[in-house]
């Protein structure tokens, strides 16, 4: 088994930071109660995640200081799409 999976850049709606994921995730909106409505990520089914061996690492949270940044700016530095290292967390562009 490689020791890179694909991740995918995605921004919390909770917390506005910024990270990479091996699981694609889609933002949804819910109301309830009445009450304000917010935003919530929804991850969709990852069957290559479910082949890993227990404790892998699966994500990476990128630095605190791009949270206010929009997406074009956290493009300049990263791509889209990276390759995570399961065993080390270690991050590298897509080949």
């Amino acid at each position: 088994m490689p020791q890179t999976i694909l991740a995918f850049l995605t921004q919390s709606p909770r917390t506005n930071r910024w990270f990479f994921s091996a699981r694609n995730f889609i933002t949804h909106t819910a109301t309830f109660k009445g009450k304000k409505s917010f935003e919530y990520l929804s991850p969709k089914s990852s069957d290559h995640l479910q082949k890993l061996p227990e404790g892998s690492i699966t994500s990476a949270i990128l630095p605190i200081e791009w949270n206010e940044w929009t997406k074009d700016q956290v493009l300049k530095y990263v791509d889209e799409q990276v390759m995570i290292n399961h065993v080390t967390g270690e991050i590298s562009p897509v080949e």
